[in-house]
């Protein structure tokens, strides 16, 4: 006989809207503690991160080339501070206009063209993990939140900044030509005095670690400029900055090329330099206009077996046979705007752009070739037909080039790049990728065996960053003897020795660029036999602009090396808009201890979902 089965125990009732409450209070509480401890959201308000991240910016699709490019609208959602002395009742927003196309530079003005504006979007939001640098201290090239370390908090608002970390305590960082050079060489003696007896190098108190700079206070206002010192009062500065012996030792370890004693390059991960990269011109994207009016295009073919698809502005380049042929890059960009001579008088003399002369009927000296600069599309907002901020303009060498590419069997493509005297190539075969520099102190750098087979299409990404080249193979980046180093180019020779020998039409410019080179053809493609090329990029690398232009707009190819020390405890930051950035060019070093934590990922807006790198 078995046993009867027990009833089931009748469960007690449970008040559904208990539940809900408790639940509740769970997913709060787990927020806010995933806010104190490990991950908080941030929205970027500026452009000083761009383009790596978005401050708030309007999308803006060129109407001639088809290009897209964010455009810095702050001032339109966000009223400028006000400074000490100025009258008006409130900062007032700025109405924008236009702006500038940074790959075929037509100027848009939506007023003037009855176009919409475009939309006004937030800046990108981000989420900084906050408990990383519990584990392991910040590294270099990390893009880092931290309090402003001149005013930490304005009333009850904390003033948080994000930039990217290049510099770490202990270290002496110099800025020259738009690189990043670091030591640990150098050594600053707490007890050694100046000629007034005062010390030379000066150690920071905490909460003190701040190099301030001349001009008017802020007031008020939505965004926050550094404090200044009363006139009159010196402030002392912590990164010992252009002391003369640091910048005698960065110019004699240059001269000998760096040999490991003293200050050597600063190089990107390959992730930084993706993300740092700038459009100089993209192929796919050529002005209608200016190909109507008979503008050369950029890229021309050279040498025999080429068959362009287009007669104007080609995209894709089949070349055919035993013999080599050349594409190569020519920066044609508007230049500054010229005297009308047809409408003009001595007091008002009237000024016409390469494009309006070119409606005019103009041809001679248009669109000349120049040298790339580091121009950026985020700064070209104009307001009434007038730039809001122009950034100084400098040359920039260090590029980064894409094509896709076919080879035929036996063929070889070889993209190029150059800079100053020397070009640096990497040569497509089948099966393998070999590397060399012309020019002086040219080599063979190795080969590296690849899957290229002929007959298949391969995006192919060579850069020429940081005194390093670097290989892509359908976006996996390669291994290359050596890490691909080389010697920067100012350090071979060529301002003092080649200067001296070269002349006329080869003569060096300031910046120690060669008009054969960095003008005639800063890029270039090679084919020898058969292969089909398309898809050409090119992209500049940041420029780090010199610390004066940030006091003024004045650009000068042969400003001076910039040298900044690093306090232990304590990290250098910048602006990856370098230009339109103040950082710790200016307001001098962050304290481990304003150090918030790295920002990881973009979650909104949908379309810029990402890690940030």
């Amino acid at each position: 006989m078995t046993a009867p089965t027990p009833a089931p125990k009748s469960s007690p009732h449970r008040d559904p809207f208990r539940e809900a409450v408790e639940t509740l209070v769970f997913v709060v509480a787990l927020v806010l503690m995933l806010k104190l401890f490990t991950v908080e959201a941030f929205v970027i308000p500026t452009g000083s991160m761009a383009e790596t991240l978005y401050g708030i910016q309007k999308l803006v699709v060129c109407p001639d080339c088809g290009h897209e490019y964010p455009v810095n609208s702050t001032e339109e959602v966000e009223p400028p501070a006000r400074a000490r002395g100025d009258d008006n009742d409130a900062p007032r927003l700025t109405l924008l206009s236009g702006a500038c196309c940074p790959n075929c530079r037509h100027t848009f003005d939506w007023f003037n063209e009855k176009k919409r504006p475009p939309d006004n979007n937030s800046g990108d939001r981000v989420l900084v993990h906050k408990a990383v640098y519990a584990l392991a201290g910040p590294q270099r090239a990390d893009v880092v939140v931290f309090k402003f370390p001149v005013d930490p908090q304005l009333g009850f608002q904390a003033q948080n900044y994000i930039k990217r970390l290049w510099g770490l305590g202990g270290e002496t960082i110099a800025i020259y030509r738009g690189d990043l050079y670091r030591t640990t060489a150098l050594k600053y003696p707490a007890d050694e005095l100046d000629t007034f007896g005062t010390p030379k190098y000066p150690r920071p108190a905490p909460g003190d670690e701040s190099r301030l700079w001349e001009g008017p206070a802020v007031v008020d206002g939505s965004r926050t400029t550094p404090k200044y010192p009363p006139p009159g009062v010196a402030q002392p500065d912590y990164t010992y900055h252009n002391v003369s012996d640091t910048v005698a030792r960065f110019a004699a370890d240059l001269a000998a090329g760096f040999q490991g004693t003293g200050f050597e390059p600063i190089r990107k991960p390959a992730s930084a330099a993706l993300a740092m990269r700038r459009t100089v011109y993209d192929n796919e994207h050529q002005s209608k206009y200016l190909l109507e009016k008979g503008v050369p295009a950029r890229w021309q073919p050279a040498g025999p077996g080429w068959k362009p698809d287009a007669v104007a502005g080609p995209k894709a380049f089949a070349h055919a046979g035993d013999g080599a042929g050349r594409l190569t890059y020519t920066h044609r960009v508007p230049g500054p705007p010229q005297q009308n001579p047809l409408r003009n008088d001595f007091d008002h003399p009237t000024y016409s752009t390469d494009r309006e002369r070119l409606a005019q009927g103009y041809q001679d000296g248009l669109y000349a070739a120049g040298p790339i600069t580091n121009f950026l599309g985020y700064n070209t907002a104009e307001a009434g037909g007038q730039p809001r901020r122009d950034t100084p303009q400098f040359p920039v060498a260090d590029l980064m080039l894409e094509a896709t590419a076919t080879l035929q069997p036996g063929a070889a493509v070889t993209l190029e790049l150059s800079k100053g005297t020397r070009r640096f190539r990497a040569t497509f075969r089948e099966g393998n990728v070999s590397m060399a520099i012309v020019g002086p102190g040219g080599h063979d750098l190795g080969t590296t065996p690849t899957k290229v087979a002929a007959g298949k299409s391969y995006d192919l990404r060579f850069a020429n960053f940081d005194s390093q080249l670097r290989v892509w193979i359908n976006g996996r980046l390669l291994e290359l003897p050596g890490d691909g180093l080389s010697t920067p180019w100012e350090s071979s020779g060529f301002d003092a020795a080649c200067g001296a020998a070269l002349g006329g039409a080869f003569a060096p410019a300031p910046w120690g660029a060669t008009p054969q080179n960095d003008i005639a053809a800063p890029a270039s493609v090679a084919v020898a036999g058969g292969a089909e090329v398309s898809g050409l990029r090119l992209y500049a690398d940041t420029y780090f602009t010199p610390a004066s232009t940030q006091r003024s707009q004045h650009a000068d190819p042969t400003d001076p090396i910039d040298t900044f020390y690093v306090q232990p405890g304590h990290y250098f930051c910048l602006g990856d808009n370098s230009g339109q950035s103040l950082d710790g060019r200016v307001w001098g070093l962050v304290p481990e201890r304003l150090m918030l934590g790295k920002a990881m990922f973009v979650f909104w807006p949908h379309n810029r979902i990402g890690f940030i790198k």
